[in-house]
């Protein structure tokens, strides 16, 4: 069986026995998983975040899931060196790519992950962000393992 991640939502818990995937563009995934405890996480974020402070996705917004999964992994007791850490997607469209870096979702979207686990203390293990392309991500918790497809270019 296969768990589906679409934009805005997230996987947080134990460890599954099956694979977790989402598809990417312009949206982030950072996978984390600590090894001993057997936990993880998979975000497939779309923007930073909202002016609506009545919106309560959570899964949607950077500035949300993102610490919403630092203190899952701090409840835990997992120290953030022993956390592994995985970030991918923040393509930028053609078309955007002229645009001024405002407007630039992908970029702007993997800048802010990254930032983030640095500013927390978290050594990133694998990076694979930017460029014009989508990816598909398949993330296997049994075996700590991130699958990564990059998908056709629209202008291949």
């Amino acid at each position: 069986m296969t768990i589906h991640i679409k934009p805005g939502e997230f996987y947080l818990g134990p460890y599954v026995d099956e694979e977790i995937v989402t598809v990417l563009g312009s949206c982030i995934s950072v996978v984390m998983w600590h090894t001993e405890k057997e936990h993880c996480a998979m975000s497939h974020f779309v923007i930073l975040n909202t002016i609506n402070e009545a919106d309560k996705a959570i899964g949607r917004y950077g500035q949300r899931i993102l610490p919403h999964f630092v203190r899952y992994f701090d409840r835990l007791k997992c120290p953030h060196e022993e956390i592994n850490v995985s970030v991918f997607g923040g393509a930028v469209s053609f078309q955007a790519s002229n645009l001024n870096t405002t407007f630039q979702m992908g970029r702007k979207n993997s800048e802010y992950a990254l930032n983030f686990l640095d500013q927390e203390g978290f050594a990133i293990e694998s990076i694979d962000v930017g460029g014009t392309r989508g990816r598909k991500l398949i993330y296997t918790p049994m075996m700590a393992q991130c699958d990564l497809q990059l998908l056709p270019s629209l202008t291949d």
